[in-house]
């Protein structure tokens, strides 16, 4: 199957691309952070995967859709990725994408290129963006490309923030709540990202100023919406040096954490990519004991050692 873009992309950058060799970044230095949300470009995007591992799992349908807010016209992109390997029934049954579909889909190193051109100079949406942006980092690293720099904003943690009395922050009780038109089957790629585009155009309705807040306000307003991986300062927390190592070579280690009770417990983690949400500086890693993702706060770090291998 062919990526389905509605329109030639006509690309004109906010910022100029930068890469870093371990690091998708929201360094918000990047920006104009003075620019208004309706003359800021947007790309929502969504993921359907094999499983919830960005290191075990891979990616089998990618949707997104760029808009400016207020501006009816938004151009999308859908294209079913090969994962080269088999997709879980369990799986199969929340999103209906089965491996016969794309036995015949070309796999993620091939399109890229396409899918980094048509989110190009724009600002980031997901739902639950974390989940994500590990996804999208790991991926380009198999396909061996450096993640670009990029400003991540979470539309699941800007609802909760801008509407607390809501009963649930699932975007598709947040699409019944609000009444938006999914356009498709939920669990699909391109709907979901849809969904997530006019959540984002619903919370930006909601703001005082509307859509003539500033970036800059919306960030300060809400600083726990932004995700995705920032440059951290090198002098900052020792740990920093080791897990940015593990990441180039896609290492495991073994760390030492506190967590909220105090307690400090060994983990082995495959670190994914580092950098923050909201006010804090976070590893995004796959846990081994857990046997999923997890966000470890790095100050919450006590220590970095080389993890044994596994064995068998």
């Amino acid at each position: 199957m062919s990526s389905t873009l509605s329109s030639p992309l006509n690309l004109n950058p906010l910022i100029p691309q930068t890469s870093s060799p371990d690091l998708l970044s929201k360094s918000s230095s990047t920006y104009d952070l003075s620019l208004r949300l309706k003359a800021c470009r947007f790309s929502a995007f969504d993921f359907e995967t094999t499983g919830l591992s960005a290191v075990r799992d891979r990616i089998v349908e990618i949707g997104a859709v760029r808009f400016t807010p207020g501006d009816p016209e938004i151009q999308r992109y859908q294209q079913l990725i090969n994962p080269q390997m088999p997709i879980p029934e369990a799986v199969i049954e929340i999103h209906g994408i089965t491996d016969s579909e794309v036995a015949s889909a070309p796999d993620f190193s091939a399109i890229a290129a396409e899918f980094q051109g048509f989110l190009e100079g724009s600002i980031l949406l997901a739902h639950h963006a974390a989940f994500d942006v590990a996804f999208y980092t790991c991926e380009l690293r198999r396909a061996g490309i450096d993640p670009q720099s990029v400003l991540v904003l979470d539309t699941y943690h800007l609802a909760r923030k801008m509407f607390p009395e809501a009963p649930s922050y699932k975007l598709g009780n947040l699409v019944t709540q609000f009444g938006i038109d999914m356009e498709g089957a939920a669990h699909r790629a391109l709907p979901d990202a849809l969904a997530c585009a006019r959540l984002f155009e619903v919370c930006t309705a909601t703001l005082p100023e509307g859509a003539d807040t500033t970036l800059e306000e919306l960030i300060k307003r809400y600083p726990q919406c932004r995700v995705g991986m920032n440059d951290l300062d090198p002098a900052g927390h020792p740990a920093q040096g080791s897990l940015r190592t593990a990441i180039s070579n896609q290492q495991d280690v073994m760390i030492e954490y506190r967590n909220a009770r105090n307690e400090v417990l060994q983990r082995r983690i495959s670190p994914i990519l580092m950098g923050g949400y909201g006010r804090y500086s976070y590893v995004e890693a796959y846990c081994h004991l857990r046997q999923e993702n997890r966000q470890f706060r790095i100050d919450r770090i006590q220590g970095v050692s080389d993890a044994l291998p596994v064995a068998g």
